[in-house]
């Protein structure tokens, strides 16, 4: 007979600092590991959230870059979730470590939704701005506050804004910190952090519904009478995966990885801002032939049993 465990580990509530109560969408690093912005939809390219204090701009964190050496655009980005736009200016701080480099500069674009790209749904990507640290970059640390107008024809649409960190030359690497940006959190990252949803129809109450009141309409919420729950976020995306062990590992001749064999999924719940406030986990044993006695078990680091 199959044996269903299931764990559920109810995490404390974790503040990403995703949304203001004046619509701007902001990341400042102070959730200290960038994967915790990738699991709220931000996505970053040779750039970390770091505390060195070469490129610490405000707080414990800041985003640090790698060595900036490369003019492309695509080599060192900092990408938000999908915002819906609105009028203002998008705001940042920001400064070099201090060693040398010849120049560095901050490229400010927008990538328009492709419906036709099912994989990021990510379309063209348009530059509108850019900031140029003065020269010479050798030994310049100073913070710089830089301040971008959204362009006219982004008010109203649902975009990601891109910072890429270029240059040429020398080893300089770039912190940023503070990132403002005016508009509405549009990412659903349950569904792959693809742009939530428009219902065209305000006339229509029913699917507007809000039964929780947490800003997610019933139809797209998981849990629509919670309002600390909202979506499932399954891995794998479908079924389950297996995990095989060996006990007698790397010893020769015993590579039969039979020793358990045990099918899983996960799901990391979210609420509203996409924070993870539950995680289960499904454990479906297939077999067990070790000769020892084994256990098994599941850690979560960094987290106290005290809190």
């Amino acid at each position: 007979m199959k044996k269903l465990l299931i764990f559920s580990y109810l995490l404390g509530a974790i503040s990403f600092s995703l949304l203001a109560q004046e619509n701007t969408v902001t990341n400042d690093a102070e959730l200290g590991d960038r994967n915790k912005y990738f699991a709220a939809c931000w996505s970053m390219g040779a750039v970390t959230v770091s505390d060195s204090r070469q490129t610490l701009i405000s707080g414990d964190y800041s985003l640090r870059s790698n060595q900036v050496t490369n003019s492309s655009t695509t080599a060192t980005w900092v990408k938000t979730p999908w915002i819906k736009m609105e009028s203002g200016r998008i705001t940042f701080k920001t400064r070099l470590d201090g060693t040398a480099g010849g120049n560095r500069s901050i490229v400010l674009q927008y990538i328009e939704f492709d419906d036709d790209n099912e994989s990021t749904g990510e379309g063209d990507v348009t530059k509108f701005d850019v900031f140029d640290f003065p020269n010479p970059i050798n030994r310049q640390t100073e913070v710089h506050e830089v301040a971008v107008a959204v362009p006219e024809k982004l008010v109203g649409r649902t975009v990601k804004i891109m910072f890429s960190l270029v240059g040429s030359g020398g080893t300089a690497r770039i912190g940023m910190d503070e990132l403002i940006i005016p508009g509405s959190y549009n990412a659903d990252p349950s569904d792959d952090c693809f742009p939530k949803d428009e219902d065209d129809d305000e006339d229509d109450d029913e699917d507007e519904k809000d039964t929780d009141d947490d800003d997610i309409i019933d139809s797209e919420d998981a849990y629509p009478e919670d309002p600390y729950r909202a979506f499932d976020n399954f891995l794998p995306a479908t079924g389950y995966g297996t995990l095989m062990y060996e006990d007698l590992w790397p010893a020769r001749g015993d590579y039969d990885f039979n020793d358990l064999v045990v099918d899983y999924r996960i799901n990391r719940v979210t609420d509203a801002d996409g924070e993870v406030v539950e995680i289960k986990i499904e454990l479906i044993p297939r077999a067990a032939g070790a000769g020892f006695s084994n256990g098994f078990g599941i850690e979560f680091s960094g987290l106290s049993p005290k809190k």
